[in-house]
């Protein structure tokens, strides 16, 4: 009769696992699953909490991406190929001003000529311009004469000359003014063309060619004679008026 031999439960699961290999590395797997998951739930949240916000590093790479595009276009730039377009930029923004200030600096040449630096060639300009004036009416009109109206004519004629031209007007004697009235002639003068030659602050001289129209009263019909003479006329400024002081008619050479 044999004997019963009694066993201890504990031992037999011990041996039962140790008898079976496959399920023992199964439990074990299943152990450092769950502790994985458990060191990385952890883990997550330690790097969430560690990190900048997604706006943060949104701005972040913005920067990092506008300073690369920035360095493209340098290297372009760089390396001689077509200008990019912040390079036209630059460039224009640097021409711009440089032209800008060129124009400005031309008008204040100009104005500042025209205001100062040329008054004097203005101030001369306008006087001569007063002397060709004054030189071309007094000359037409030391060429006019109407015979039947030689008194005032000659007073006309002194009213526009000064020194000896005007002295030898009024000493006109009775018989001069009569020898004038019998040629029965009315003359009418027009200068054509005219030229200060010479000019300083109070004297001038003027050259003028001058178409002379006479009719003669003793024939009515008859149809006017025009001839053209040439003068040199001296004028000087008398009290703010330029007068005649001398009139020569010159000889025209015909070659």
């Amino acid at each position: 009769m044999g004997m019963r031999q009694d066993t201890d439960p504990a031992a037999d699961h011990q041996g039962d696992l140790a008898a079976d290999p496959d399920e023992q590395d199964s439990a074990g797997a299943s152990r450092r699953e769950r502790r994985g998951d458990d060191d990385g739930a952890g883990g997550s949240a330690d790097r969430t909490d560690a990190g900048p916000p997604p706006r943060r590093r949104e701005r972040r790479l913005r920067s990092v991406a506008s300073a690369a595009a920035s360095a493209a276009e340098d290297d372009t730039e760089s390396d001689g190929s077509t200008p990019s377009a912040g390079g036209l930029r630059r460039w224009a923004d640097v021409v711009v001003p440089l032209v800008a200030a060129a124009v400005l600096a031309a008008g204040l040449v100009t104005w500042w000529r025209a205001g100062g630096h040329d008054s004097g060639a203005v101030a001369a300009a306008s006087r001569r311009d007063t002397i060709l004036i004054a030189a071309t009416s007094e000359i037409e009109t030391m060429n006019t004469l109407d015979y039947r109206r030689i008194s005032s004519g000659l007073k006309t004629w002194m009213g526009i000359t000064t020194g000896t031209l005007h002295d030898q007007i009024a000493q006109a004697s009775k018989q001069d003014r009569q020898a004038l009235a019998d040629q029965q002639k009315i003359s009418a003068g027009h200068v054509v063309d005219a030229a200060v030659v010479d000019m300083t602050a109070d004297t001038a001289t003027v050259i003028a060619a001058v178409d002379v129209t006479v009719k003669d009263g003793t024939a009515p019909k008859a149809q006017p004679t025009v001839k053209r003479d040439r003068f040199s006329a001296d004028l000087v400024r008398v009290g703010g008026r330029w007068l005649l002081e001398k009139l020569d008619q010159v000889a025209v050479s015909i070659s």
